[in-house]
């Protein structure tokens, strides 16, 4: 007979955390109005960070050694309203990176920013807030349009950022991941 997650439950005495409770703040970048930071905008579909380790080939001893931190970047899910506001933010973002008309790559400390990615429990308390640091906007993906469909609108955003710092609960923030 197959263990329902009711009895996992009974038998852990732990509650699990659920994927689905969470949000999302992104506050403001550059010389943007500030009336409408930080920007929750209906994300529906958000990454915790990963994090691994570049190393060396195997060496005689068959051993590699680490040399460097490589962050992934985070994927955004956002719904769209109907006037497609999420999607005119994030362009609008891009053109301060890479200016449409000539090209012309913008200042970083004009469009670098922050965001949280905050976790949720079951008692509406925080678990994990992740702060990605000097965060910004790398690639929107296309934005799929179907005569036959019923769904909300939806768009993905790739970001970068140069590193990230986790709160457990309400606790003040870690130091970069140092254990």
């Amino acid at each position: 007979m197959a263990l329902t997650i009711s009895d996992i439950q009974a038998k852990t005495k732990a509650s699990f955390a659920r994927p689905n409770l969470f949000t999302v703040r992104i506050f403001k970048w550059g010389s943007v109005n500030e009336d409408v930071f930080p920007l929750t905008l209906n994300c529906y579909n958000a990454q915790i960070p990963g994090i691994s380790i570049a190393t060396t080939d195997k060496d005689l001893g068959y051993r590699s050694v680490g040399y460097q931190k490589l962050y992934d970047d985070v994927l955004l899910s956002f719904y769209c309203s109907e006037n497609l506001m999420e999607l005119n933010i994030m362009q609008k973002w891009l053109e301060i990176i890479s200016n449409p008309v000539n090209n012309r790559i913008g200042y970083y400390d004009d469009y670098k920013s922050q965001i949280e990615i905050i976790d949720i429990s079951r008692q509406d308390k925080k678990t994990l807030t992740t702060t990605l640091h000097e965060a910004y906007p790398k690639k929107i993906d296309p934005i799929q349009l179907d005569y036959g469909s019923t769904d909300i609108m939806r768009m993905t955003v790739n970001f970068t950022y140069r590193h990230f710092t986790q709160v457990w609960g309400d606790k003040e923030k870690t130091a970069d991941l140092e254990v």
